[in-house]
């Protein structure tokens, strides 16, 4: 019997982030985009298995435009990826009907090299072009990382999406249109950190002589100024510094 290409309902997607975790490390991005659909920190990711419930290979379907606030960055170009541990199941994914249009220009993102004879063959096949960014994928454990200290005169803060998108931009090799909706989403649903030059502190002080013996009381409250001073919106985005965010590379300086 010939498989049939099956959309997951929300109500599969446990099923389909078990099937997935079989196959780690080789099936980590879209198992992970399962595992935050969940959660809920994701959303508008829709789920193609080649047979259901016995499944031979998975791919991600196209968004709809209403459903996440990224949707043009993963429309346009097609974005798309997709796991199966056979080449001939990955294959056959690719090529069902209504799954997609090798006319168009589509990016895999995150795929194993194990099926890059798929595509390669494939895209030959179709009369395309095609260019592979090869990287590697490195999981660290907190034992594996040494805690490191903030250098004096920087100090650590979330990065905000609606001030840091563009500098995260300037950071990433692999950025094109659209890729700003896709980096802002992601700065707000997931955690983020970067590493700062300090604020410096107010030292215009109208207030009269007997407001003097106050000075060291404000210096205990450094951290609160600063942390307020960095939610407004006429800071000088120039003195900052960008140091890194989960699951974006940035060039090195």
């Amino acid at each position: 019997m010939t498989p049939t290409l099956h959309r997951v309902t929300t109500d599969e997607l446990p099923a389909l982030k078990d099937w997935l975790e079989q196959y780690l490390p080789d099936s980590r991005k879209i198992f992970f985009t399962v595992l935050e659909t969940i959660r809920g920190r994701w959303q508008g990711a829709v789920f193609y298995t080649l047979g259901w419930p016995d499944i031979l290979a998975v791919g991600e379907g196209l968004i709809g435009l209403e459903d996440s606030p990224c949707a043009l960055y993963l429309r346009d170009p097609r974005t798309t990826s997709i796991y199966s541990p056979s080449l001939d199941h990955a294959e056959t994914l690719l090529l069902y009907p209504g799954f997609l249009d090798w006319k168009q220009p589509i990016i895999f993102i995150a795929v194993t090299k194990k099926l890059r004879p798929v595509f390669q063959k494939l895209s030959t096949q179709m009369g395309g072009n095609q260019t592979i960014n090869t990287n590697v994928m490195v999981e660290a454990t907190e034992e594996d990382l040494p805690e490191r200290p903030v250098p004096e005169g920087f100090e650590l803060r979330p990065l905000d999406p609606d001030k840091h998108t563009d500098v995260v931009l300037t950071n990433w090799p692999h950025g094109r249109r659209h890729t700003d909706l896709y980096i802002r989403e992601l700065l707000r649903r997931f955690p983020s950190i970067g590493l700062f030059n300090k604020e410096p502190l107010d030292t215009n002080n109208d207030d009269d002589d007997d407001d003097d013996d106050d000075d060291d009381d404000d210096d205990d409250d450094d951290d609160d100024d600063d942390d307020d001073d960095g939610d407004d919106d006429d800071g000088d985005e120039g003195d900052n510094r960008f140091c890194g965010l989960p699951k974006i590379t940035p060039k090195k300086e």
